[in-house]
Formats: structure tokens, sequence, C-alpha cells
């Protein structure tokens, strides 16, 4: 996995019953451009995470204007409050949890029309 520019996804791991990070492992040396968006620039790397969600797992993908929504007083959700949103939800379904961290950003923003693109993709790996 890599997300090439976008902030980091969140992963609701069901067998620990906890949510993290991707902390995707540095790609190359190091040199040169990093992380653009993808297509913006040739030859950029990107940090990239190989994984294997289990049955149940969540991953949860978004676009800056989630993070970056502020509400009516003008303070940033940002990813730590994004994260203490996520863990208050119930992790039961792909659909049912997107559709409450929607109605969460939304209520942060005390109903306020957002500033930029708001864009929440939630995948759930299902059992075989």
């Amino acid at each position: 996995m890599t997300n090439a520019g976008h902030p980091p996804a969140l992963w609701y791991r069901t067998n620990r019953d906890e949510w993290t990070w991707f902390e995707p492992t540095r790609a190359g040396d190091g040199a040169g451009v990093r992380g653009t968006p993808l297509g913006l620039l040739p030859n950029v790397s990107y940090d990239r995470m190989i994984v294997k969600p289990d049955p149940g797992d969540l991953i949860v993908l978004y676009s800056d204007g989630v993070s970056e929504a502020t509400d009516p007083i003008g303070t940033e959700l940002g990813r730590d409050r994004l994260m203490t949103i996520a863990r208050a939800l119930k992790p039961i379904s792909a659909e049912t949890f997107g559709t409450e961290l929607v109605d969460a950003v939304r209520e942060f923003r005390g109903g306020t029309a957002p500033e930029d693109d708001e864009t929440i993709i939630v995948l759930q790996r299902l059992p075989h």
C-alpha cells in the first residue's frame, strides 16, 4: 500500500480490537522527490507497506479535506482527533463505519459546509 501524497490510512485490526495508522517503509535511500501526488512528477519515490488484513479488518482512506476540516471557531480536526473519533465508533461493517464517520466529521464542522473535498473510503476484508 502507498498513499501517493494522501494522509496515512487508519487500520482497525479485529484480532487486536485496536486502531492504528499505516506506517509505511521508506522507499529507496531518501534521495530525490518523495510522496507527491501520483502522476504529478516523473521519477518519484513512494513510501510503501505490504499488509494482509485479517477477516473483519477495516482500512479507512480519506482525503486531506477530512483531517483538515475545521469546527465553527476554526480548530482543525487533525490526525489525533480523527483517530479519537474512529476509536469511538463501532467497526461493525465498512458501510456502517463509513456512514458514522461522515456524520461525526459533519458534527465536528458544526453542520457548516466543507471547505475542501471530503472523501472517505472504508474497505473491509470479508471472511472467505
